[in-house]
């Protein structure tokens, strides 16, 4: 899957025009030196936010990176949980609509 998806990210960056450029420079920014937080906390709130979106690709992405910068297994269970507990009470929330107070 991700050397699949690495090819199609680069025809698609190819056919984006400045799209794809734009893109990264953003990224490189949002994970840039100057942030509050460390880079093994920025990825394992970026894992936490791509589970919490489904994104497979982005899960593994996020998943090596943390564990690059010294996550542990534990470290990114708990984002996963965390995912999806905010994902769980989403569920619950969005479906409240559904239910009559009168």
């Amino acid at each position: 899957m991700h050397i699949d998806h690495m090819k199609k990210a680069g025809v698609f960056k190819k056919l984006s025009g400045n799209v794809g450029e734009k893109y990264q420079e953003w990224h490189n920014a949002v994970f840039d030196e100057s942030s509050p937080f460390d880079k093994k906390t920025m990825e394992l709130m970026a894992l936490t936010a791509s589970a919490a979106i489904k994104c497979s690709y982005c899960i593994e992405s996020h998943a090596e990176k943390a564990k690059s910068f010294g996550a542990s297994q534990e470290e990114i269970a708990k984002a996963i949980e965390i995912a999806s507990v905010v994902g769980a009470g989403s569920v619950i929330s969005y479906g409240l609509e559904g239910l009559d107070i009168n």
